[in-house]
């Protein structure tokens, strides 16, 4: 009896390990679209930005499951000239929030990002400025981390948009395998994440 039980856990310990995710963001171009995932759930800020009425805690449903709360908005308004800013800051908690996917599945988000976002608007449109700054490890399909300190620019309608989007960033963010480093603009796959094929 002591033999099968011994056994027993053997076998569940070494099935218990092998759950999981192992899927790895791969390089730059895959820190990149992981870092622009974060503006799906971060929408919610920017939709509220030029308002001081609406300064309430909110929750948000993530497209792949899980919740996103974002809390502690503050903010501040600017208008000259032909053209308006709204500048917010707030907290955005992930737990197992499903913000993009990849060949091997989804990636869900947990941790706690600070953001401060900029919304310019102008005769050419609304632009998104969003400094996201904080720690965030990656699961489900994925096994991996991201630290953040970047800001991304982007045109508001293409936040929370799938396909290809072009984006600014500048900063630099770090995943379990490499650090990089950004001053640039960059097309994203919204919605994906790339993985490294080690």
């Amino acid at each position: 009896m002591r033999k099968i039980l011994l056994t027993t856990l053997a076998v569940t310990s070494t099935l218990m390990m092998g759950c999981g995710g192992s899927a790895k963001i791969a390089g730059k171009d895959g820190a990149a679209q992981a870092v622009h995932a974060l503006t799906t759930p971060s929408q919610t800020g920017a939709n509220r930005a030029t308002t001081v009425l609406d300064l309430t805690d909110a929750s948000a449903t993530c497209p792949k499951g899980g919740t996103a709360k974002l809390s502690g908005f503050n903010n501040q308004i600017d208008i000259s000239g032909s053209g308006a800013s709204a500048t917010l800051t707030f907290t955005m908690v992930l737990t197992n929030c499903g913000l993009a996917t990849s060949d091997q599945g989804d990636a869900l988000y947990n941790g706690t990002v600070t953001v401060a976002q900029k919304v310019i608007t102008n005769a050419s449109g609304v632009q998104v400025a969003q400094a996201f700054k904080g720690n965030l490890t990656i699961g489900g399909a994925f096994n991996d981390s991201l630290d953040v300190d970047v800001t991304e620019s982007v045109n508001v309608l293409d936040m929370g948009k799938t396909g290809s989007v072009s984006v600014v960033l500048k900063g630099s963010v770090k995943t379990s395998s490499s650090t990089y480093t950004y001053d640039e603009s960059v097309n994203v796959l919204a919605g994906s994440i790339s993985i490294s094929s080690k």
